[in-house]
């Protein structure tokens, strides 16, 4: 059987995880930056995963470490890692990013504009509602049209 994504709401179950995944990062990786980002962290409806951007000078010594605590290590693109790990049956998904990236500010800002703007938070709240039981692929291929038409800076 094909994958089909599943939206679910944010809950106190994910929020404690949130909080619990943060501190745990922020002890094992001292010298980084341990942000939330991604639906959850705003929060509104998304996928059951929960999304975190460490912000690091040594990307390759802290993939490593995550590595050998536990998390699967997934691509490097354009000098980002992807890690992730499973808990009470959410994925957790991390991206090491250099300092100074420019996908930093990208992160920031999407989540501030989501935060601060109800009408925009809505819309993307109602898109990724629509997005249930799709593919992987379909639901990736339309959830980025719709950041680059609304959230992102031309």
């Amino acid at each position: 059987m094909k994958e089909r994504i599943e939206i679910i709401e944010p809950s106190p179950e994910i929020d404690k995880l949130q909080n619990d995944t943060i501190a745990e990062l922020s002890i094992m990786l001292p010298d980084s930056v341990v942000e939330l980002i991604g639906s959850m962290a705003v929060p509104i409806s998304g996928k059951p995963e929960i999304d975190v951007m460490v912000i690091s000078d040594r990307v390759g010594s802290d993939s490593k470490l995550l590595s050998q605590k536990g998390y699967k290590q997934g691509l490097i693109i354009k000098g980002i890692s992807h890690l992730s790990v499973k808990r009470n049956g959410i994925h957790i998904d991390v991206q090491i990013v250099p300092v100074n990236h420019k996908m930093i500010e990208i992160h920031r800002n999407t989540l501030t504009k989501l935060r601060e703007n109800t009408e925009l938070r809505e819309g993307y709240k109602k898109l990724k509602k629509s997005l249930t039981g799709l593919s992987p692929e379909e639901y990736k291929k339309r959830k980025t049209e719709w950041i680059n038409s609304n959230l992102l800076d031309d």
